[in-house]
């Protein structure tokens, strides 16, 4: 039996019953030595670069003989020489073919041998290549033919009694008198690599994320609604879940109070979100952003009141949370400048008692009350400020409970850990996205090794750009993933030099920083390593924080058990 392909005949309605019958025919008369393609099919360019659709019935493939074109054509009806057109019957009597089934083969034997070339493989071989036309219901007499038909390339239903001779003599037709033209082993899989090769398709990494980016960044427009319901305001606290728009909010407060020529300051607590603050609000005017103790040494210098720029090395904690917050409040009580706003971001970062300097730097207005908007969640309180509370002035509180920015795979798989204390549970309303990856090591010795396989695959193999993965650990840089320079030619970046100031990554470059300073950032992709390290009673907040800076993929790489 030939080799056929595809191997199964094609059913009724996706063929006509001549092309069906042969198919049958050439299946089971035909040694297999020969191999057969039904239905070949193309698109190329003909001589002036029009573009065609060849299509050939059957190809029919022999390593020694050659390579036969033929066209199959049921229900012929007759033959007009004189116009040199062919005829078909149909139920209301016969039509004339729109093309000679000759012209049709032809050009399809044409066209497949213009393809061939073309092939790596081909190197200028000689090899018979003709053209047939079977007529699997007609019988033709010996001597019919026509001026490009002799009765040698006619293959009528008599002569399918003996399909292989048929095939033969019809190669023979067109073979060169001294050069046999044997196609070689190698022709079957040459064919068959230009119609094409086996494969099993998968979705690149690297292209799915940024289509749920598209998505998500689509749906951050919604949020601009809670800014429109609460407006005229003066003093609004917002309360969501990670992704549910907090900073991208506090950004378009910020903006529409300057544009009003508002005199507004944007405060938070960590200095990698500063500096993307800082970034968003690039050249809008009257917007001071800092971090909340970078107001309190620019005030205290200001009003000329001595605070050191570094903390003492014996007890930083009471540097940072008592030293400059009061020397911030009696810098204000010196210094006159007052700001029409004050917007906090990641405000469950803040100590009760710096409420105070910051309600002090709110110009009050006649009716005693300026304006002041702190966005947080409750649930992301890494800092563990004890008696965390909102200012003592009542504000009002309007809860975000749609996740914008995480997939719904990964907003699920973090629910878990989500410790609400205040509004209903959160829904995530992005695409679905991929589940979350576990990565496992057997020793810490592993730890190492591990990452860099996993960045080479997601980035070389499954195309992440670089700049949108964070490699995020609980620890400080005495964390070993801190030390790598780079994983193959994929560079690897801190977010602040040996003198620990906090700089500006290169775009190109996977960050490796701790989750704690990436509180408030987001990335496509999260790598999360050294999770075993976490304490017990802080693994909850800790990878939900950590997780949630993934807006498309999390991978967790941990040591296993």
């Amino acid at each position: 039996m030939a080799a056929m392909i595809p191997p199964d005949p094609p059913a009724p309605d996706e063929a006509p019953g001549s092309e069906i019958h042969v198919y049958r025919i050439l299946e089971r008369n035909l040694p297999d030595s020969w191999t057969v393609h039904h239905s070949f099919k193309w698109l190329h360019r003909d001589r002036r670069g029009v573009p065609l659709r060849s299509d050939i019935d059957f190809l029919a493939l022999h390593p020694v003989h050659g390579i036969l074109c033929i066209e199959v054509k049921g229900g012929l009806s007759r033959y007009d020489a004189e116009e040199d057109r062919w005829y078909r019957s149909t139920p209301d009597g016969e039509e004339a073919l729109a093309r000679s089934p000759v012209q049709q083969a032809r050009l399809g034997r044409e066209a497949l041998f213009g393809l061939l070339r073309s092939h790596r493989r081909w190197n200028d071989r000689w090899v018979t290549i003709g053209h047939a036309v079977c007529t699997p219901d007609r019988t033709f007499e010996k001597g019919f033919r026509t001026s490009d038909m002799p009765r040698s390339i006619l293959i009528d239903e008599g002569d399918l009694l003996d399909v292989e001779a048929s095939l033969r003599r019809a190669l023979d037709a067109h073979r060169h008198p001294s050069r046999a033209g044997k196609p070689g082993r190698d022709i079957a899989e040459i064919v068959s690599s230009v119609r094409g090769e086996t494969r099993t398709f998968h979705s690149r990494l690297g292209n799915a994320l940024a289509h749920d980016d598209h998505t998500i960044t689509y749906l951050t427009d919604r949020q601009l609604d809670a800014l429109t319901r609460t407006d005229g305001n003066p003093r609004m606290a917002f309360a969501g879940c990670a992704g549910s728009g907090k900073t991208f909010l506090a950004i378009e407060e910020a903006m529409r109070l300057a544009r009003a020529d508002r005199r507004v300051v944007l405060t938070c607590y960590n200095k990698p979100l500063e500096q993307f603050l800082r970034r968003r609000l690039e050249g809008e005017p009257g917007i001071m952003v800092r971090t909340f103790h970078s107001l309190c040494l620019g005030f205290a210098r200001r009003a000329s009141i001595p605070v050191p720029d570094r903390p003492p090395s014996r007890d930083a904690e009471e540097y940072w949370s008592r030293a400059l917050p009061e020397a911030f409040c009696k810098a204000m009580e010196v210094l006159t400048d007052r700001f029409d706003c004050v917007i906090v971001d990641e405000g469950q970062d803040f100590r009760p008692e710096w409420w105070l300097p910051l309600e002090m730097l709110v110009e009050r207005e006649p009716d005693g009350k300026g304006s002041f908007f702190v966005f947080y969640d409750d649930n992301q309180a890494l800092y563990r400020h004890e008696g965390w509370c909102l200012p003592d002035d009542p504000m009002f509180r309007y809860h975000l409970d749609e996740n914008l920015r995480n997939t719904r795979s990964i907003h699920e798989a973090l629910l878990s850990y989500y410790r609400r204390t205040e509004g209903g549970a959160p829904v995530a309303i992005g695409p679905q996205g991929r589940p979350i990856e576990i990565v496992r090591y057997k020793e810490r010795r592993n730890l190492v090794p591990t990452l860099k396989k996993t960045l080479t695959r997601l980035v070389v193999n499954q195309g992440v750009p670089p700049g949108e993965i964070v490699v995020l650990t609980p620890h400080g840089t005495d964390s070993p993933v801190y030390r790598i320079p780079h994983v193959g030619d994929i560079p690897l970046a801190r977010d602040r030099n040996e003198q620990g100031v906090t700089v500006q990554t290169p775009s190109d470059s996977v960050l490796v920083t701790s989750i704690f300073r990436f509180k408030g950032l987001e990335r496509q992709l999260v790598v999360l390593v050294e999770t075993e390290d976490i304490r017990p009673d802080r693994r909850d907040e800790m990878l939900y924080v950590g997780g949630s800076r993934a807006r498309g993929h999390l991978v967790v790489v941990e040591r296993s058990r």
